[in-house]
């Protein structure tokens, strides 16, 4: 018998047995989240089972709160107190390597800080970590790629965003979403028709690193919608973009108050008043 003949005799005898057992099966399942994602997808029967039986729990348990302060090398959590028998959370993140170097001079190097930037269903994104501060399991970041590559406009940078999704996948991504930075230079330091052109632009490409490989790949996304401005107007508003991810997409508060959407998915870009 070939394979693919085989996963359909598995699923022919898993469709024969009572609804009763085939529901016991597949709660012993429930501990391992990952797995009852994917016998979600398996067909329509085992999905009306485990959605009616609320086995797949998607809510993560709230432990507490951090607060990040951009003068302090060390985020501080706020939780009420660990139930016996579970380890507590490190809201100092001492598992990591020191954040802070003192140099020869008695000064400190402080490039290395873990103040948060992001965070998303359990992850926290520092500068050059995602790290779990539950199961104190963490990865580094590789080299960033340049900013100013790949078109980008001038006097511009990007910030940083996460989106991980622990009912779909164990891996995450990050993206690096371009802002501009305000107009403070000289006027013979900037494009006149550079500034007078669409932001975002129709197309663009974007960094986004991946657990998956380890690596930052070049993604092209394609904006639906008209643009938020030009250039010149958007370099008005702060740089200090928010985001949240919501079924399964990363929406990002950009400069001149529009929300983008990214589909982690797919590279489509939504422009949202």
């Amino acid at each position: 018998m070939e394979p693919q003949d085989e996963q359909h005799g598995d699923l022919a005898l898993a469709a024969r047995l009572p609804e009763d057992v085939l529901t016991d099966v597949l709660r012993r399942l429930a501990a391992t989240p990952r797995w009852l994602a994917f016998s979600r997808s398996v067909c329509k029967e085992w999905r009306a089972i485990i959605d009616g039986e609320s086995l797949l729990c998607t809510r993560l348990p709230f432990t507490g709160i951090f607060i990040s302060l951009a003068v302090l090398p060390f985020p501080e959590l706020f939780s009420r107190p660990s139930a016996p028998g579970r380890p507590a959370v490190s809201g100092k993140l001492h598992f990591l390597a020191p954040a802070v170097k003192v140099l020869p001079d008695g000064g400190c190097d402080w490039r290395g800080s873990h103040c948060i930037k992001g965070h998303c269903n359990g992850l926290i994104l520092l500068r050059d970590y995602v790290v779990n501060p539950a199961t104190q399991r963490w990865d580094r970041l590789p080299e960033r790629p340049r900013d100013n590559d790949k078109g980008m406009v001038r006097h511009s940078r990007c910030n940083e965003y996460l989106a991980f999704d622990h009912t779909v996948s164990s891996h995450y991504q990050v993206f690096r979403i371009p802002y501009l930075q305000p107009r403070w230079r000289s006027d013979n330091e900037y494009d006149p028709i550079e500034e007078a052109s669409e932001w975002p632009p129709s197309r663009y490409i974007l960094h986004v690193f991946s657990s998956r490989t380890s690596t930052w790949k070049e993604r092209l996304f394609v904006r639906q919608g008209d643009a938020a401005g030009t250039v010149a107007e958007t370099r008005q508003f702060s740089r200090r973009l928010l985001s949240v991810y919501w079924r399964g997409s990363l929406y990002v508060h950009c400069q001149n108050n529009f929300v983008m959407s990214r589909f982690t998915s797919r590279a489509l870009l939504h422009m949202k008043e």
